[in-house]
Parts: C-alpha cells; structure tokens; sequence
C-alpha cells in the first residue's frame, strides 16, 4: 500500500485526475490508514478495506493506460503497450485467489500455484516498466522553446517560439550561430549533409536535423527522443512538400507563409 501511494502520487504530480489533484492518492492514504485502525479493531472489514484498494487502482491503471496510449503517435508502441494486460490481468486474479474467501473454496495447493503466478506476473510487470521511455517523453511539447528552419544557404525560412515571458532570440543571431555550428559538425563528423545532432549549452539543448534541402532546428529546455522523432517529421514533411519551390527559390520569403499551420499540424498533440 505504501508503494502504491508513492507510486501515485508521482504518476499525479503535474497531472488532474477525476475530481481533483491527488484525488487518488488521497484516497489510497485514506485506505491505508483504515486498514491499519481496523486491524486492531475488526479483522473482517480489512477485506472489504483490500478490495476497495485494489478496485480504486484498477480504476487508476485504466485512467492511465486510456491516457497513455492517447499520447502515443507510433502503432508500434501502442502494440507495446498492450503487452501489459496480460501480466496485469494475472496478477490481478492471482492475488483475488489468494485471498481467504477463495481459499475456503479451492485447496491449499491452488493458493501456491496463484502465488507463484502472483510473483512471475509482478516480476513481468516490473521488468515491462524498466523498458518503457520516461514519462516526460510524452509532455515533448511542453519543452519546446524555439523552431526555426532554414535552407541549405542558412536563410530562415520560418521560425516559431514556445515562450510566454517575451524573452525571445534574436533571429539573424541564432542562424548565424546554427549555421557555425553545422558546418563545425559536418567538420568533425564525415557523415555528410545529411544527420541529426543534439548540442548541449547553458542549460539549454539545441536538436538539428540537416537533410538534402532543409535543415530544422528546435530549442528545447530537455533532451528526449521524441524531440528527435518529430524534428525529422516536420523537416521531411515540409522538404516533400516545398522541394520543387526550394530547388529554384527566388527569394521570396512569402511563399513559405503556410509552413506554420503544417508545423503546427504535424506537433499538434
């Protein structure tokens, strides 16, 4: 129970659930403490007590797998994710027929048989959750501090900021420097004109993807995968969709106006 309410209270830190923050933590806390007064008063209500506990947290897994899998872009993870029904699902039977009232019912040798298959299924589950990525993968949007994206010749072709306190960069400024610092990369690594790179500096991190006639560049306040994943996303989405217009560019900045709906399409959560 202690684990279940740290492990709460950390998945609805920065999140609302149902009625209010920490609504089930709370009422984890309020189980907790129930069990322990009934202990030393009535050993039957515990049982009632522990089943109210595990339904309250099959209601919060559900909660959260619903928005788990509603923040996830890629089919291929969602299957992923899927895979956890099935030790779910079997530790949750396993640990009803464990209890006294199924006891009374099946034999003794059941009950070792469900612990067994209690003990693989919590084994499972934890080692599914040491290969899942950070949960800050999916708040990706709320890191995004800048974009720009340029053409090969370095001019900005379009740029959008994230921030709310004005504290805005200086465009010419920034390309400039991005620009330095892909022809440094393009130096020191033999990879071509093509490639991704994440440079670390004052706290803040700078993610480039540099394809054939693009080059995107998103200031984020955090490092993460997913960054990379839609960095690539819009660069080649945007390249597709202007290549014809980029190969023989005149100059006029005006006719990549409809870039942002597309940006904002492609990062739309």
């Amino acid at each position: 129970m202690i684990g279940v309410i740290i492990f709460t209270y950390f998945m609805e830190k920065n999140k609302k659930f149902i009625v209010f923050k920490f609504f089930y933590t709370l009422s984890f806390i309020i189980l907790s403490i129930a069990v322990v007064i009934f202990f030393l008063v009535n050993l039957e209500i515990i049982i009632s007590l522990t089943v109210s506990f595990w339904l309250i947290f099959l209601s919060f897994f559900v909660v959260n797998v619903i928005d788990f899998v509603k923040r996830i872009q890629e089919k291929k993870l969602k299957v992923e994710i899927l895979k956890y029904l099935t030790p779910f699902l079997s530790f949750l039977i396993s640990f009803l027929l464990t209890s006294d009232f199924f006891i009374s019912i099946i034999t003794l040798e059941f009950r070792l048989i469900s612990s067994i298959i209690l003990l693989l299924s919590t084994s499972i589950l934890f080692y599914f959750s040491l290969t899942l990525p950070s949960f800050i993968e999916f708040d990706w949007y709320d890191i995004i501090d800048e974009i720009f994206i340029m053409n090969k010749q370095g001019a900005c072709l379009f740029h959008k900021s994230f921030k709310e306190d004005g504290d805005l960069m200086d465009e010419h400024l920034v390309t400039g420097a991005i620009i330095a610092v892909k022809l440094m990369l393009e130096e020191l690594t033999s990879t071509g004109d093509k490639g991704l790179y994440t440079i670390k500096k004052e706290g803040k991190i700078v993610n480039i993807y540099s394809s054939t006639l693009l080059t995107g560049i998103f200031y984020t306040k955090e490092e993460l995968n997913s960054i990379n994943y839609y960095i690539q996303k819009v660069v080649t989405k945007l390249e597709s969709i202007y290549k014809n217009v980029l190969i023989d560019w005149d100059g006029r900045i005006e006719i990549f106006s409809p870039i942002e709906s597309i940006v904002d399409e492609i990062l739309s959560k």
